[in-house]
């Protein structure tokens, strides 16, 4: 087998003509670091392992540009590979990211649980099973909920409070508003007895005021 026509193409790679027909087109760096050139013999294993080694690090160019726009767990990251590369390829890339330390699901799982509490007010529940959602196996996010629910200073009650005194503070004048207000707090994985806990404090403190 020989090489017989490299042409540039328009997106910047090299196209490989073997014995006059296209065979694939490889990446820059890969043409520059293998010296690829018209009429150099090349036999097939040869030719599969530029294959491969070329998916490799487009497969590794895509995982670092979807990495620099959004944090992703391993899963995540899986799941947008795989559309468009193989398995094996997509699991060296990730590999690869977490070699860098651009890629580590505790810390992904740790970050992203702590703003859901925080800044959205969510339940320990509820950000669990968006954990899980967002692709995380369930051993790490054991360790992720374990770790969050030792620094929860506050609690799910008094999250429910900052709510009651926030967003649904105008919800609460009359029995529809309270019952569609500990709907929508169920659904955010508040438990019954925290809701009421909180209900009891926030009617206290109107009383107060």
């Amino acid at each position: 087998m020989t090489i017989t026509d490299i042409r540039k193409t328009k997106q910047g790679r090299y196209a490989l003509y073997i014995d006059g027909e296209f065979c694939f087109s490889v990446h820059s760096d890969t043409y520059c670091l293998t010296n690829l050139a018209a009429g150099l013999d090349i036999t097939p294993d040869r030719l599969e392992e530029l294959r491969r080694e070329d998916e490799d690090r487009s497969c590794r160019d895509k995982a670092l540009r979807l990495l620099s726009h959004a944090a992703h767990s391993r899963g995540m990251l899986m799941d947008k590979l795989t559309r468009f590369y193989e398995e094996e390829t997509a699991e060296r890339a990730a590999d690869r990211m977490a070699e860098l330390g651009l890629l580590d699901d505790l810390d992904f799982g740790l970050r992203f649980g702590t703003d859901l509490m925080r800044l959205r007010g969510w339940s320990l529940r509820r950000t669990e099973q968006e954990l899980l959602r967002k692709r995380l196996d369930r051993d790490t996010v054991a360790q992720v909920m374990e770790e969050l629910a030792r620094r929860d200073e506050d609690g799910d009650a008094a999250r429910i409070l900052k709510l009651l005194r926030g967003r649904y503070r105008g919800r609460l004048g009359d029995r529809r508003g309270v019952e569609n207000t500990v709907a929508a707090l169920r659904r955010q994985g508040f438990s019954l007895p925290d809701i009421r806990a909180a209900l009891e404090a926030a009617a206290g403190e109107d009383e107060d005021g």
